[in-house]
């Protein structure tokens, strides 16, 4: 299993993504589906809205009215702020959930649009950024989603920028061209690095170039992306030390954590798990292959620990990353 980051900002294309990544067979998680399930009447969250924004952001039956709660939330970052800090805990909750109930898929999507905005990327495998600039999308919201044109900016500047998205991104897919260019764009994406996620023992740059409107493996800020990922799994009482050596795969050793007991992997449950959603498995520490790299400059002396020397990496066919323990 690995959790697939996607995101990108209202009127990108994003949930056209991860409905041609469903099509394949991946298991997609929505976080706005969960948005509209958690704000539905008699749930806690509506009740706290209409005491935050008002008692008349409800309509008569007592639901939820979308555009007005949406008009009074995004005029001004504390108020937008106000809105993420009753949705946001909740969302990531049953996204959890709904990861744990997955955890047989061997691709599951989180579909989430603030994503890097609230640090669920380090928690994510890859993160699939898709872009397109702003005139692009004011006039999708406009043609397909009602918006006016004054709202439709409004929305777009309250949310982070492409520029600001992409640092955080594996994959960044433009999708300023053609529907039928960003589908293919899709399928190239499935087939060359999730489709394939696990099945490659070696890291296979034929598959790595970039192509017009995707950038399979954007190479850029990828050890920081992977320290993120690590430091979220072991937490910041662990002792990491990682691979300086910007041109070979991502390396960590980790030489100070909280063993888990039992004999699985030298790791809890809690970190098994989160192994499992960036798309780790455990190896076998005497496989040769893996005694080869440890030899490097980047090993760290961690032998005489008390709890099994263990190997760990992810199944990424196109940068993959070890974590050794």
């Amino acid at each position: 299993m690995v959790v697939v980051g996607l995101t990108g900002g209202i009127g990108s294309g994003k949930s056209t993504v991860a409905k041609r990544l469903s099509d394949h067979g991946a298991i997609v998680v929505d976080g706005d589906k969960i948005a509209r399930e958690i704000v539905e009447p008699g749930e806690p969250a509506l009740s706290e809205l209409s005491e935050e924004f008002g008692s008349d952001i409800l309509m008569s039956d007592g639901s939820l009215d979308r555009k007005e709660l949406a008009r009074r939330a995004f005029v001004s970052e504390d108020r937008t702020k106000a809105l993420n800090a009753i949705m946001h805990p909740r969302i990531h909750e049953r996204a959890y959930e709904l990861f744990r109930a997955s955890a047989d898929a061997s691709i599951v999507v989180f579909d989430m649009p603030l994503l890097i905005e609230n640090n669920l990327d380090r928690m994510c495998g890859v993160v699939v950024v898709v872009t397109a600039d702003e005139d692009t999308r004011v006039q999708r919201l406009v043609a397909h989603r009602g918006f006016d044109e004054d709202d439709a900016r409004q929305r777009i500047r309250a949310q982070l920028s492409d520029a600001d998205r992409t640092p955080s991104a594996d994959v960044i897919v433009d999708n300023s061209g053609t529907p039928d260019h960003l589908l293919e764009s899709v399928d190239k994406l499935w087939d060359s690095r999730l489709a394939r996620w696990g099945r490659v023992t070696e890291q296979d740059e034929s598959a790595s170039r970039e192509t017009d409107g995707l950038v399979l493996f954007h190479r850029q800020g990828r050890q920081q992306r992977f320290r993120r990922r690590v430091e979220w799994v072991f937490g910041p009482e662990a002792d990491v030390e990682f691979g300086r050596d910007t041109d070979k795969p991502l390396f960590a050793s980790v030489s100070r954590h909280a063993p888990g007991e039992g004999g699985s992997g030298g790791v809890d449950e809690s970190t098994r798990e989160k192994l499992s959603w960036l798309g780790f498995s455990r190896q076998s520490g005497s496989d040769d292959h893996w005694s080869e790299a440890f030899q490097s400059d980047d090993r760290r002396a961690t032998d005489d620990t008390d709890y099994p020397l263990d190997v760990w990496r992810s199944g990424d066919p196109i940068d993959p990353a070890t974590i050794r323990l």
